[in-house]
């Protein structure tokens, strides 16, 4: 009989057994969904590497639309043209951006049309190039 008078002193809440107690399981953490940092690594690793260095890759006059984005990308794109003579990226502007232009207008325009041309970007990856491109394009 000791051990139900410390169990009703020590405070125990016996009225309610479906509260939760230090001992049960309350999941997994919440994932961090904060986005990644706007930087070139990350569009490297987030985007490039997984979207467009499929068709984009080796030699800048045999890659697809002679845009090679596996070595040297951000040079590439920072100090690159397009076919038709505009830059691939505009440090500070997305819309005036060749690489932004073709992923994000409904259109098709120029040659290659719409990027990726199979399968789609998913909004945080647009929305990372947009922020590394409206931060001035850094190299990191």
């Amino acid at each position: 009989m000791s051990w139900l008078w410390l169990l009703a002193c020590s405070g125990a809440d016996t009225a309610q057994p479906d509260s939760q107690t230090w001992w049960e399981d309350t999941g997994p953490e919440p994932e961090d969904t904060a986005p990644p940092e706007a930087t070139f690594d990350n569009v490297q690793r987030l985007l490039l590497d997984e979207k467009c260095v499929g068709c984009h890759w080796g030699d800048p006059g045999s890659a697809y639309g002679d845009l090679a984005l596996d070595v040297g990308a951000w040079s590439t794109l920072t100090q690159g043209f397009s076919t038709w003579g505009e830059p691939y990226v505009v440090a500070g502007d997305p819309a005036a951006s060749v690489v932004f232009q073709k992923i994000t207008d409904a259109q098709e325009r120029g040659e290659g049309g719409v990027m990726p041309p199979y399968g789609s970007l998913e909004q945080a990856q647009v929305d990372l190039l947009e922020g590394w491109i409206l931060a001035g394009a850094p190299s990191r």
